[in-house]
C-alpha cells in the first residue's frame, strides 16, 4: 500500500497556535524573572550575614573549646 504525502501548505491555525505559544512563553519568563526577583534579594542578604556570621562563631567555638578542655 502506497501512501501519498501532501506539500500542500499548512493551515494558518498552526501558525496562530506557535505564535500564541510563543507569547504564553514570553509571559512565563517574565513572571519567573518577577517570582525570582525578591528570592535573590534574600539569598543575598543571607549570604552576607553568614559571611559575617561564620568567622564569629568559629572563633566562639575555638574559646568555648579551650575553656571547656584546658
Amino acid at each position: 500500500m502506497q501512501q501519498t504525502v501532501s506539500s500542500a501548505p499548512v493551515p494558518s491555525g498552526v501558525h496562530d497556535d506557535s505564535a500564541e505559544q510563543l507569547r504564553l512563553e514570553a509571559d512565563f519568563e517574565a513572571r519567573w524573572a518577577a517570582w525570582q526577583a525578591p528570592c535573590k534579594i534574600h539569598d543575598r542578604t543571607i549570604r552576607h550575614k553568614l559571611l559575617i556570621a561564620a568567622p564569629a562563631m568559629t572563633v566562639t567555638a575555638a574559646i568555648v573549646n579551650l575553656v571547656m578542655i584546658g
